[in-house]
């Protein structure tokens, strides 16, 4: 039999098979994409920290790469005496941290990089050695570049009421106790709502002033939870990834973590959440879900102040079920036995 024949049996046999059944729920679609548009993913990778605004279950890079990345430049990191600069942002702009630098004087130096691959200097400025030194790039709108703790393990960029987050390049600064970093807005607009920089270095979380934030550790996911109640913000964060999400105004600060991979529509497999404790101890936590089932919940760190983070997971069902599945309610004894009860809501559009 010739290729021909061939081919013209294989295209007979394509024409005559059934179509087979096909069905799309495109309203299931978008409702499960503006829902996940909540949560805001983190993802590291090569010494860098994205943060992504309109985060999902998975993402990708979209858009071409400068053209300077395909060009053969200079190493992003150099030394000179006692100088080390760091290049940030795809080699576009560079750091540079002054080791010799007396107290008291501006030991970081910012340069852009020209199409040359020189660095032409912006503006100087200083470190500070337990907290975030991050400045507006000059002749731009929509880049900060600066300094961070070397020991910071991830860095989270905080904006005031701005659904889009930017993305964050961090560079070491071998020989010092700083690294370069770098953060790119989206747009003008979304700079000038830049408020502050969280970071964790396994012993909790602080803000750019190297203040503590509410925070504790999670040995479920060897990550650092917390919380950021002027933007009502909770947070999971770890050296090579983590999330975080904006919670409705009138609940209780909650995370979800893990979903069931299976569903359409957001499944929550466990959530964190910051009881308003105010120093009470916290015991016999109890979580209610939409679905009508109970978890109960462990007590995540020590007890602060004024919040105490707990955790909850529930087991996955033997089948996919249709609907989100979320928490709606914690439950909670203090010492002298009264019960409290924390509403759970869900930020929606």
């Amino acid at each position: 039999m010739s290729d021909f024949q061939q081919h013209d049996e294989i295209r007979d046999l394509l024409v005559r098979a059934p179509a087979p059944h096909l069905h799309y729920d495109l309203d299931a679609t978008l409702s499960t994409g503006r829902r996940v548009r909540r949560r805001r993913r983190l993802a590291m990778g090569g010494g860098a920290a994205v943060v992504l605004a309109a985060g999902a279950i998975g993402f990708a890079a979209v858009g071409p790469l400068p053209d300077r990345s395909v060009l053969p430049g200079a190493s992003d990191v150099s030394t000179a005496g006692d100088r080390v600069t760091s290049r940030v942002l795809s080699s576009r702009y560079a750091v540079e941290l002054d080791r010799a630098a007396k107290p008291g004087q501006d030991d970081v130096t910012l340069f852009r990089v020209d199409d040359n691959w020189k660095n032409v200097r912006l503006s100087a400025t200083r470190s500070t050695p337990d907290g975030v030194s991050l400045v507006r790039a000059a002749g731009s709108d929509t880049v900060m570049i600066g300094t961070a703790p070397a020991r910071a393990a991830s860095l989270m960029v905080v904006t005031d009421g701005v659904v889009e987050l930017p993305y964050l390049d961090k560079v070491p600064l071998p020989g010092t106790d700083q690294q370069a970093i770098g953060v790119e807005f989206r747009d003008a607009a979304t700079a000038d709502a830049y408020r502050d920089v969280v970071w964790t270095d396994g012993s909790g979380a602080f803000n750019a002033k190297g203040q503590p934030l509410t925070s504790a550790w999670l040995p479920a996911s060897e990550s650092t939870l917390l919380l950021y109640p002027d933007q009502r913000l909770m947070a999971d964060l770890r050296p090579n990834g983590g999330q975080v999400e904006k919670y409705a105004p009138g609940s209780t600060p909650w995370l979800g973590l893990d979903l069931d991979s299976r569903a359409t529509r957001l499944q929550f497999l466990s959530a964190a959440f910051a009881l308003p404790n105010t120093g009470r101890a916290a015991t016999d936590v109890t979580v209610t879900w939409n679905t009508g089932a109970t978890t109960p919940a462990t007590v995540v760190g020590r007890p602060g102040a004024e919040w105490t983070f707990v955790h909850t997971t529930r087991e996955r069902s033997q089948s996919v079920v249709d609907g989100e599945i979320h928490p709606t309610a914690v439950e909670w004894t203090d010492a002298s036995g009264t019960r409290h009860t924390e509403a759970v809501k869900r930020n929606v559009p």
